[in-house]
């Protein structure tokens, strides 16, 4: 699929187009190959915002999906979402934007084409394997189906979250200013948050000690 059949593939014209919760999940969920160049290509000229709330309402919809006895796949997939979210909500850089795209198109690969997860009929114990993606939708669809299926995620849990890299510029309205010519600071996701959350409490206890009347 090159970068013209996507965009048919989404029904854009452009994209600056991507702006719906329906487009986002099609890329997410589309089973065709996608190459990287095409995704590139894509979010170069995305709006930023719009891509960044669009991730974050992805995955907190698709976490209802999965099944209540899959906790630490629950806990992976949602830390990829945050992962996801903070690459697109970093600050509105090139090299940030490719960063974006390198780790979605790693993810889409793994959500939709490498997983393994085993779905197990509860009625005649019949084994699938799927994808985490048609899993997920499998696990949606129960209640209309009525289909019972037990579901192991234990071999879709090997996703390497330690290869997200976060701009330092990428949080926070103190953050410093980046220079695409220069070699960037990064960190590592957890340190990222680490600093992220102190920077937020930092910010709460300034703005709780300020006093209007102290003003003059």
């Amino acid at each position: 699929m090159d970068f013209d059949e996507l965009l048919e593939l989404l029904e854009i014209d452009s994209p600056k187009d991507l702006s719906f919760f329906e487009q986002f999940a099609e890329l997410a969920e589309c089973e065709s190959e996608i190459p990287l160049s095409a995704i590139e290509l894509l979010f170069a000229e995305t709006d930023q915002d719009g891509f960044a709330e669009l991730t974050e309402a992805y995955f907190e919809d698709t976490l209802k999906s999965v099944p209540d006895d899959q906790t630490e796949f629950y806990t992976l997939f949602m830390s990829i979402g945050k992962a996801l979210h903070g690459l697109a909500s970093a600050a509105d850089t090139l090299r940030n934007r490719q960063d974006f795209a390198e780790e979605f198109f790693r993810f889409r690969n793994w959500y939709v084409l490498e997983s393994e997860v085993v779905c197990t009929s509860e009625e005649n114990g019949t084994e699938t394997v799927f994808p985490v993606m048609q899993a997920l939708a499998l696990a949606r669809a129960e209640i209309l189906t009525g289909e019972e299926l037990r579901y192991d995620f234990s071999d879709a849990l090997d996703y390497n979250l330690d290869g997200y890299i976060m701009p330092l510029g990428g949080f926070s309205a103190e953050a410093p200013d980046s220079d695409l010519d220069e070699e960037a600071d990064d960190v590592d996701f957890d340190t990222y948050l680490n600093e992220a959350f102190a920077a937020a409490d930092a910010a709460n206890a300034a703005a709780a000690d300020e006093d209007p009347d102290d003003e003059y």
